[in-house]
């Protein structure tokens, strides 16, 4: 997986913009996209444990995941959630839509092939 391609990574977003948030240099409360964040690498993890094979980075994968989103949550998940925190919620996914259509990708194709080579390292 190319580096430049991270800029693509939604979870790339919502963490940076969570510690932004932490810093108190943004407004809105971003624990409901971490939840998002958290609960999508759960569930790709468990889809690479399933395909699980000898070049599989699982272990990186779950290291990268961690060390990423668990600090901000949990500085942030006892934070109370507002009106206005749902809304930029769903404003943040729109945009990285609206990005990632932009930019000519498709958001599926980038997480699969994530996922693929998180599955089958290439050499």
């Amino acid at each position: 997986m190319k580096t430049e391609d991270d800029i693509y990574f939604l979870s790339i977003w919502i963490v940076i913009y969570s510690y932004l948030y932490i810093f108190n240099i943004v407004p809105y409360n971003p624990i409901i996209l971490l939840y998002i964040a958290i609960l999508y690498s759960l569930l790709n993890t468990i889809y690479i444990i399933y395909k699980y094979n000898e070049n599989t980075l699982l272990y990186y994968y779950i290291f990268i995941n961690i060390l990423l989103k668990i600090p901000p949550f949990l500085l942030i998940y006892n934070n109370k959630v507002s009106h206005n925190d749902k809304i930029f919620t769903t404003i943040f996914i729109i945009v990285y839509l609206i990005f990632i259509a932009f930019t000519g990708k498709n958001a599926i194709c980038i997480y699969k092939n994530n996922t693929d080579f998180i599955i089958n390292k290439l050499y």
